[in-house]
């Protein structure tokens, strides 16, 4: 039985493992010109100060540009790893925040 459970319980691991690493399947590099001044707005921030452009996870990418993510996926057929946004969202907004307050190098 506890043969069973642990087999299990691995099994329960690598799925796990698997829809983590599919999330973050990699990054676009995304033109954030478009939506800069909203950006700026909704985050309170000087529009000279949001980035010309950031890297940004496929599936954050895929909304502020309306493309589907398929087509943003590295190595997918249809597309490459860049794109222009064409709308802001909350989590497009909370990473150039983040990024906004990382210490510069």
């Amino acid at each position: 039985m506890k043969r069973l459970q642990a087999s299990h319980f691995v099994i329960a691991a690598l799925f796990a493992t698997s829809a983590i690493a599919q999330q973050e399947a990699g990054m676009v590099k995304v033109d954030l010109a478009t939506v800069a001044d909203t950006l700026a707005k909704n985050i309170k921030v000087d529009v000279a100060k949001i980035p010309a452009s950031m890297e940004l996870p496929v599936g954050i990418a895929a909304g502020a540009c309306g493309m589907p993510a398929a087509k943003l996926a590295p190595g997918a057929d249809g597309g490459g790893s860049a794109c222009k946004a064409t709308t802001s969202s909350v989590e497009l907004e909370r990473l150039v925040e983040n990024h906004l307050k990382m210490p510069k190098q």
